[in-house]
C-alpha cells in the first residue's frame, strides 16, 4: 500500500465537476468503465473505459488499486479521490454495493452512512474497506491531513 500511497501523494491530480457531492470542482478520476454525461464527444448513453485508465501516470496506480481490491467484490469502475469532503448524497448511477477505503496522512475523515430512517453510523475506513449500499445517504466528516478515498463500485 505503501508503494501506491506514494503514487498518489506525487500524482497531479485532475479536476471533475460532481455536482452530487459538491457544489466545487473537486480532485479525482475514474479508472475502469464511466458512464458519458456530457455534450460533445464525451455525449453517450453506453458505459466505456476512461481515458485515464489507458494513460501511462494511472496504469500503476489501476494495477495497484486492482490488487487491493475486496476478494470476491465485484466491481466496474473505481474513483479515487483526493481531499473531496462530499456533502450527503446517493449514488445513483450504482448497479450494486461500493466499497470504499481511506488512504494518506490524515485524521478523523470518518464516512457517515444513514438509513432509510435518517439514523447514521460514523465508519472509520482509514486503511480498511468498508462495503456499503451507495443508495443510503452518506457523506465525509471533516479530517486534517491528506486524505485519498477510493471507492469501488459497479455502474447501472
Amino acid at each position: 500500500m505503501e508503494e501506491l500511497k506514494n503514487l498518489l501523494d506525487n500524482l497531479s491530480f485532475p479536476t471533475q465537476k460532481r455536482k452530487n457531492v459538491s457544489k466545487e470542482k473537486v480532485e479525482g478520476f475514474v479508472l475502469g468503465y464511466i458512464i458519458p454525461r456530457g455534450k460533445g464527444r464525451w455525449k453517450g448513453t453506453e458505459p466505456r473505459l476512461s481515458s485515464k485508465s489507458t494513460q501511462q501516470e494511472y496504469i500503476k496506480i489501476y494495477e495497484l488499486l486492482k490488487q487491493i481490491a475486496p476478494h470476491h467484490f465485484e466491481y466496474t469502475s473505481i474513483q479515487v479521490n483526493k481531499n473531496v469532503k462530499c456533502g450527503k448524497h446517493i449514488d445513483r448511477y450504482n448497479k450494486t454495493d461500493s466499497a470504499i477505503i481511506g488512504l494518506g496522512d490524515y485524521t478523523e475523515g470518518m464516512m457517515r452512512i444513514y438509513d432509510k430512517k435518517e439514523n447514521y453510523e460514523d465508519i472509520n475506513i482509514k486503511n480498511k474497506f468498508h462495503i456499503f449500499n451507495g443508495s443510503n445517504y452518506h457523506e465525509t466528516l471533516d479530517w486534517t491531513g491528506t486524505r485519498y478515498s477510493v471507492v469501488f463500485f459497479s455502474l447501472k
